[in-house]
């Protein structure tokens, strides 16, 4: 689940959309079929929590690179973001952003809280 809004920032560097998204989401672990791990001890939450950042920051990343690359589509709208940053439709257009999307370069930040339901046992 979303903990808070995304916050997405653009801005040009050499006529390229550099896109920083921070995300920040959180979870429960309510169940598990696995007798290796204590999910009630706070090392395998942050376990979890730094394997569950890694893999979302790397499929997200491989996403937008794919939409902007191959597709040459801003799908998420990180044009509109920038564009409130120009007074004039002209000083838009001269951005020429559906020509220069596709070079666009992202940082992607994920930031994961995971907590346990509480109601493991160990046997």
């Amino acid at each position: 689940v979303l903990k808070n809004n995304t916050k997405n920032s653009v801005k040009l560097v050499n006529n390229s959309p550099f896109i920083t998204s921070n995300i920040s989401i959180e979870g429960k672990i309510l169940s598990s079929t696995s007798n290796d791990t204590d999910y009630s001890k706070k090392e395998a939450l942050i376990s979890v929590e730094n394997s569950l950042k890694d893999y979302l920051e790397e499929y997200i990343t491989g996403f937008l690179y794919t939409t902007s690359k191959e597709y040459n589509s801003d799908i998420c709208g990180f044009g509109e973001k920038l564009m409130q940053t120009y007074w004039t439709e002209e000083e838009w257009n001269k951005v020429h952003w559906s020509d220069i999307y596709k070079n666009a370069s992202y940082d992607v930040n994920v930031e994961t809280n995971i907590s346990s339901s509480y109601l493991f046992t160990k046997q």
